[in-house]
């Protein structure tokens, strides 16, 4: 990341790594010279500029999960192993619907059938078809999750993958965040002009470097795996916290 500093006939070049900076200096260009001695209109007018990037980070507890569960069955040919599949994947759609999920909260993610084969032999040998319907959930109310992974489980589910906890709405956090970044932005601008006996003036340019969420994932697979066994006993969860992130670059004028 590179911050420049136009100083009549030669440049400043500030480079940042891991929040600490080098100072170096360069020989101008022609162009660059010529742009600070000679600018619109004929007079001098030169602008020293310094650019920094600012992160900010929050962290907070996810309000929202999301898991993808489904059915898997084995049958002797491909209809009945549909038939089967569907028939259990309706059980648990059921279920669903009366712990209070709602239709747009359940979304189909995969619907398969395959051959199953024999290769212990010298030739393939087919055993019969397998089947798979797979729904990705997701849920509001966290403190019922665990209760409502043991009713899926009970309804027929025999499938499942990690749950994954979200914020519903992270623009609450992401707005904190870029606050933060930019007072980052300024601290930084702050310790490399006063490294140049000067101090920072007006913004000349701000830019938003955008966002990130950092979720927490949750391996529900062995859990649920265990519930099954135990005749879909109560599975315990964590659900941590998570971290949404905002970075921005600022120009700031150099007032020595």
């Amino acid at each position: 990341m590179k911050r420049i500093i136009a100083i009549a006939l030669a440049t400043l070049t500030v480079l940042g790594l891991g929040g600490l900076a080098a100072v170096a200096l360069s020989p101008a260009t022609p162009a660059q010279a010529a742009a600070v001695t000679a600018p619109a209109g004929g007079v001098p007018a030169p602008l020293d500029v310094i650019t920094v990037q600012g992160t900010g980070k929050v962290s907070l507890k996810p309000d929202t999960a999301r898991i993808t569960f489904g059915v898997v069955s084995q049958k002797k040919n491909a209809k009945e192993a549909m038939d089967a599949t569907s028939a259990a994947m309706e059980k648990v759609l059921a279920a669903l619907k009366a712990q209070s999920i709602k239709d747009e909260d359940v979304r189909t993610t995969g619907v398969n059938v395959y051959a199953s084969y024999d290769y212990s032999g010298k030739t393939r040998e087919l055993t019969g078809y397998e089947a798979s319907n797979q729904v990705s959930v997701t849920v509001r109310d966290l403190a019922k999750f665990g209760e409502l992974i043991d009713v899926v489980i009970t309804a027929g589910a025999n499938s499942m993958d990690g749950v994954q906890f979200v914020l519903d709405d992270d623009t609450k956090a992401y707005n904190e965040a870029l606050k933060l970044a930019v007072k980052d932005a300024k601290a930084k601008a702050d310790l490399l002009a006063a490294e140049i006996s000067a101090k920072t003036g007006r913004v000349v340019r701000l830019a938003e470097g955008g966002t990130q969420s950092v979720q927490p994932m949750y391996d529900y697979r062995t859990s649920a795996a265990a519930a099954m066994a135990m005749d879909a006993k109560a599975a315990p969860i964590s659900v941590g916290t998570m971290e949404v992130s905002a970075s921005v670059e600022i120009t700031y004028e150099i007032v020595k």
